[in-house]
């Protein structure tokens, strides 16, 4: 029985606190730039809930793929519980920050933050070889 290599680097930080940060950076970098774009550029702003989820998304493949690449294992798990604790974050925000209620749409986008984050997992395994 050939062993399994758990982590190759000697990197002390957790690679689902790696995955959230860099989630978030992406979050934070594409929200400015989306900003600028609508200040500066005839962006409309209806089209703006689009924008977000764009980010969202985008923001969650960022993560489960540096996730699963640092950790080196179960890259589909990772990028999943990573959307997870993405998805219940923003949640948490809208509810406590805008008073957005936790309903049906809340749960869908966390549904779709688990997949988008296993999906960017399983390309971050592929991503070491």
């Amino acid at each position: 029985m050939v062993p399994i290599v758990k982590s190759e680097g000697n990197s002390t930080i957790s690679p689902l606190f790696a995955g959230l940060v860099y989630a978030m950076v992406v979050a934070v970098t594409a929200t400015i730039i989306i900003s600028l774009l609508l200040a500066l550029t005839g962006l409309r702003e209806q089209s703006l809930p689009l924008y977000v989820y764009m980010i969202h998304g985008i923001s969650v493949f960022a993560g489960g793929f540096i996730c699963a690449k640092r950790a080196g294992i179960k890259g589909w798990y990772r990028g999943g519980v990573l959307g997870i604790i993405y998805g219940l974050i923003v949640t948490l925000i809208a509810y406590l920050g805008f008073s957005s209620k936790v309903n049906l749409d809340s749960l869908v986008f966390l549904v779709i933050c688990i997949i988008i984050g296993a999906f960017g997992g399983i390309l971050g395994i592929n991503a070491r070889r």
